[in-house]
């Protein structure tokens, strides 16, 4: 299955104008929210994020997210936990392997192993003198 046909089969649109937050001018809303706000008995806040986690057997299980923060972070978790078997495990910007972070410099922007960030450095210092 192609990723447009994969994104569409989990992102259907439903046509619902009256719906607080339906798009505006053409009303319509994503069924995946709808389906949230019927189980909270409410409907979702502008910040909150559904995150579809898709389960072993195929079938996907919607989770709640408060922000756009705390969605990145499952998301991050679960392709650490799928590529490494950790989902702790965070991935170098520089060699793109995943390890423990105990063993990487975490900051804001990004993850890396002093030494790998070292042969960064060395390379882009070559590239500059030629």
């Amino acid at each position: 299955m192609i990723e447009e046909e994969f994104y569409d089969l989990h992102h259907k649109q439903l046509y619902k104008p009256d719906h607080h937050y339906a798009s505006k001018g053409k009303g319509y809303v994503y069924e995946y929210r709808l389906e949230v706000e019927e189980a909270i008995g409410r409907y979702l806040i502008p910040k909150e994020k559904v995150h579809h986690h898709y389960n072993a057997d195929g079938s996907v299980t919607l989770v709640l997210c408060p922000n756009t923060i705390y969605h990145s972070l499952l998301h991050i978790r679960e392709e650490a936990l799928r590529f490494c078997g950790h989902a702790n495990w965070r991935k170098c910007k520089f060699c793109k392997q995943y390890d423990d972070p105990k063993d990487l410099v975490i900051n804001n922007w990004c993850n890396y192993h002093k030494s790998c960030r070292s042969a960064y450095r060395k390379k882009e210092e070559i590239n500059d003198i030629k």
